[in-house]
Formats: structure tokens, C-alpha cells, sequence
């Protein structure tokens, strides 16, 4: 009996463990004018909020859904001046299974965001 009861408690256990929802993966890249790209990978669980010094007045805010049927929220933030403003916010849909690939460049010209993969932007920073 004892045996029986050790084998079905390994068997709960292992069901529970396996049964615990997969974080969301980001990965970004954030290139201010020319300088060095840098890059950020995050792994968050569900229903979550991160917030991603970049530099100490760049931010990148992350967010996750707790149902798994909301997207992800990647928001840049500016705090360098009296009120914080959100330079760009994007929501992607999916499962935890798909990666977030995001790539953002920022220049006096603007924010240029890409996504899931780098291309020809609108705005180009001047060297």
C-alpha cells in the first residue's frame, strides 16, 4: 500500500510540474543614434510587468497575459524629461511558444521599430 501511495504522489507530482505555463521570451535590440546595438532578452511568466533600463532615461516596458490569449506588450518609454512619455508601444499575439523579436533604432529623426526581424525603415538617423 505504501509503495502504491509513493508511486501515485511521483505521478501528481510530475503532472503538476509539466502542467506549469511556459514563460514568454523577448528578445530586442535597441540602437540609439550610431552607438553599439544592445541587446535584451527577457523570459517572463505569465501575467507579469518588467520594466528594462536600456539607459537611465530609456525604458522598455514588458508585459505578459495571464489567459495566454492577450498579446504581449513591449512599450519605450523617455523619463529624461517632467513627464514620461511612451515613445512606442507594440502588442503581439501568439502563444508563449513564439519568441518576440523586436528591434528598435532612435535618432533626432524619430523611433524606427521592426519587427520580428530588421529591414528598410522610413527613418533613416543620419551618421
Amino acid at each position: 500500500m505504501f509503495k502504491r501511495s509513493a508511486v501515485l504522489m511521483v505521478l501528481v507530482s510530475a503532472v503538476a510540474v509539466s502542467s506549469e505555463p511556459l514563460p514568454y521570451a523577448f528578445n530586442l535590440t535597441v540602437r540609439i543614434g550610431t552607438e553599439t546595438l544592445k541587446a535584451i532578452q527577457a523570459s517572463l511568466p505569465p501575467g507579469s510587468y518588467k520594466v528594462v533600463d536600456v539607459t537611465s532615461t530609456l525604458k522598455i516596458d514588458l508585459i505578459t497575459p495571464y489567459d495566454g490569449h492577450s498579446p504581449t506588450i513591449v512599450r519605450l518609454r523617455d523619463t529624461s524629461g517632467a513627464e514620461p512619455r511612451v515613445l512606442h508601444t507594440a502588442q503581439r499575439a501568439g502563444t508563449a511558444e513564439v519568441t518576440r523579436l523586436s528591434s528598435y533604432t532612435l535618432c533626432k529623426e524619430g523611433v524606427c521599430f521592426e519587427s520580428p526581424t530588421p529591414s528598410v525603415s522610413a527613418v533613416k538617423c543620419k551618421d
